[in-house]
């Protein structure tokens, strides 16, 4: 029998109703079906399920819940580290959902992730280049940190043998980890939820034009102030969802982050007519960042972008 026959064998098995499962939401009183595959996430006290398309299964609060795959991976702590628990089995099917976690734990924007594997098998080393190439993508933006510790006597080895250590510091336990991970400075950062509506784009202008007021950047921003609107502009016309706007000051680059929970990347058209009513706000990003992109977690898109800016001249 092959893995693959017998994995199958196994679970039908332990799940004769058809691998469906009746999940609870709100103390029980909304049942929902939903097919019981794909590994897990907790955020904060709420788990999710990862679906193989990725898109996301809401499972109930954390601890009411068992999960279930093969691959987990727990988020325990948010910001301004991110600690996230992984366990289960890791090779060449599961590699996905673990880039997927990451992702989604990324796009938070910590200054590093912490990883506890100490409950994690590595049964095939292809799986750890999941790992490198977040990682890899991370140093593009948003620039974040990734530590591991705990995991079986082989795991280092692996991580050597696939060209990961490159990427991800390995310490002895949690204590040890944590004070690496401080090693990446936390940014002043700031962080404001925005209604997809006409007003929108000031709301985000009045926050970029706080944020360097308050950091003492030269002209308060103006050229980054232009960036977000665009930005947001951007995200109300196409996805028409909450925003989240995230502002870190990286000297000499001001990071602006807009989170939506539309599908795609954002990418600048061809070339716009004069007399069109649209299409110039990423040209305008484009010209006036020193980089931009866009960045796809489990659910929604990032698109961000980077703006020089000076400290504020001294007064006479």
């Amino acid at each position: 029998m092959t893995r693959g026959n017998a994995g199958a064998a196994a679970r039908a098995v332990a799940r004769p109703d058809d691998l469906r499962t009746d999940l609870f939401r709100g103390g029980g009183r909304d049942r929902v079906t939903a097919p019981n595959h794909g590994p897990s996430v907790v955020v904060g006290r709420t788990m999710v399920r990862l679906e193989s398309a990725g898109r996301l299964g809401r499972l109930g609060e954390a601890g009411k819940s068992h999960m279930t795959g093969q691959l987990s991976f727990e988020v325990q702590r948010r910001l301004p580290v991110a600690v996230a628990r992984l366990s289960g089995v890791l090779d060449a099917y599961t590699a996905a959902d673990l880039r997927t976690g990451l992702l989604s734990c990324l796009a938070e924007q910590p200054s590093a992730i912490v990883m506890d594997t100490t409950a994690l098998t590595v049964a095939d080393d292809i799986g750890l280049l999941a790992l490198a190439g977040v990682a890899q993508l991370s140093e593009r933006w948003p620039g974040c940190g990734f530590v591991a510790f705990g995991g079986a006597a082989e795991f280092a080895p692996a991580m050597e043998r696939m060209g990961v250590s490159q990427y991800v510091k390995m310490c002895p336990d949690l204590t040890t980890a944590l004070t690496e991970a401080d090693q990446w400075p936390v940014p002043p950062t700031a962080r404001a939820r925005i209604d997809p509506d006409r007003n929108a784009p000031s709301v985000a202008r009045a926050a970029v034009h706080e944020f360097c007021r308050v950091e003492g950047i030269g002209g308060d921003g103006d050229a980054a102030q232009l960036v977000a609107s665009e930005l947001v502009t951007n995200a109300v016309v196409h996805a028409g969802t909450t925003i989240d706007l995230t502002l870190r000051l990286i000297p000499p680059l001001l990071h602006i982050a807009v989170r939506d929970g539309g599908r795609g990347q954002a990418r600048i058209g061809g070339v716009v007519d004069e007399s069109s009513e649209s299409g110039r706000g990423l040209l305008l990003v484009d010209a006036l960042a020193a980089s931009w992109g866009t960045f796809v977690p489990d659910a929604g898109k990032v698109v961000w972008a980077t703006v020089r800016v000076k400290p504020r001249a001294a007064s006479a």
